[in-house]
């Protein structure tokens, strides 16, 4: 083992080998450090304690000094002059001043982001927050000197004037700080959470929201899917091409109930269930259920023959009739048959029904006949 007067300059100079080596300190006995293949560097003391060879891992270079370890290294020499072993007591190695002044929490969170936050969707937004809301205050102070104080006066001040984005600026300052003091810690060295104290101040409010389209179309989707057993995907198909009405199903009879879902189309049955002592089931139903529109069939829209093709199954009878299109105007189409497919062909003009469009036929239970584009 080769030997040398231990400095921060010499630790720098200090290249890998293929091998792990380790150069000892000339001026203190036991200390050096140990140089990896990676390019790591650790400190260490080794000596005997009591009659036994004792290693002791003192610290990481650069974060920590030579003149950090060589006094830690002095004080576990006085203990085994005495008789004490440093392995049973706290020699937790202070963060050098240097180190200090450059864990910034700007430093911080941009290794916050680039290991946790930065991976999921919203890494954009917690950016904007933190440029906006906490660089500015607190940016550049060390991660170490940052106080429940400095935190919740952001807060409040931004409560002021945002109640909802000081909510939001606190979820991301939690998130960030209690990264630094776990998964973080061995790149932080950050012990104490400072905001683990702080509270949102803005108080949740009800916002009334309606679903729009295509949320609905997910939210019963879902639903279809749980109970019917099938698969998502087959629900959202049973909702786009089969036609849907709304009933109402109810155990008793209620005359304003009926009168009032009648007036919105509303389809309103009254089902009763009886049970003997003998345990026999039997079920009352008042009123009736219908389907109000009926699926014709499923074709593909030419804009060249302004005509749809369909199946030869199709159940509309040949001959003119008039269908209401995609955007609610009436036309005439004529039906015919060719022996493989049926045709509907516009009359007169040209329809605006994108060329090879999936095109649902429809009847309603007036006998109206129109069209839905499906994809």
């Amino acid at each position: 083992m080769a030997f040398t007067e231990l400095t921060d300059a010499s630790v720098r100079t200090m290249k890998p080998k293929e091998a792990i080596y380790r150069v000892g300190d000339s001026n203190l006995k036991g200390l050096g450090v140990v140089v990896y293949p990676t390019g790591k560097k650790t400190f260490n003391w080794k000596g005997r304690v009591n009659g036994a060879v004792k290693t002791y891992t003192l610290g990481n270079h650069p974060a920590h000094s030579v003149e950090d370890v060589r006094q830690l290294a002095q004080s576990i020499l006085l203990g085994k002059l005495r008789g004490i072993d440093a392995a049973l007591h706290d020699h937790t190695l202070p963060i050098s001043p240097m180190i200090h002044e450059t864990r910034t929490c700007d430093w911080a969170f941009a290794k916050y982001m680039e290991q946790e936050g930065g991976l999921r969707k919203s890494a954009a937004e917690k950016w904007r927050i933190y440029r906006k809301e906490v660089q500015p205050a607190i940016g550049h102070k060390s991660i170490y000197h940052i106080r429940y104080d400095d935190i919740a006066e952001i807060v409040q001040k931004k409560f002021t004037t945002a109640p909802i984005m000081s909510n939001n600026m606190v979820s991301l300052m939690k998130r960030y700080f209690r990264w630094c003091v776990t998964k973080g810690r061995h790149v932080t060295k950050l012990e104490v959470n400072p905001i683990s104290d702080v509270m949102k101040l803005a108080s949740p409010s009800e916002r009334e929201r309606y679903l729009d389209d295509y949320e609905l179309s997910i939210l019963l989707s879902l639903s279809l899917a749980n109970q019917l057993e099938i698969s998502r995907s087959q629900a959202t198909r049973l909702l786009r091409d089969v036609p849907m009405f709304v009933a109402v199903v109810v155990n008793a009879h209620e005359p304003s109930w009926k009168d009032g879902l009648v007036t919105h189309g509303i389809q309103y049955m009254v089902a009763r269930s009886f049970r003997s002592p003998a345990g026999d089931v039997a079920v009352e139903l008042d009123g009736e259920l219908y389907a109000t529109r009926e699926n014709l069939g499923f074709g593909t829209f030419s804009a060249t023959d302004s005509a749809i093709r369909l199946p030869l199954t199709c159940l509309l009878a040949d001959g003119t009739l008039q269908v209401e299109s995609p955007g609610g105007a009436l036309a005439d189409w004529r039906v015919q048959r060719d022996g493989v497919h049926t045709w509907i062909v516009k009359v007169h003009g040209r329809s605006d029904i994108p060329d090879q469009s999936r095109v649902q036929i429809i009847r309603s239970n007036g006998q109206r006949v129109s069209m839905r584009v499906t994809n």
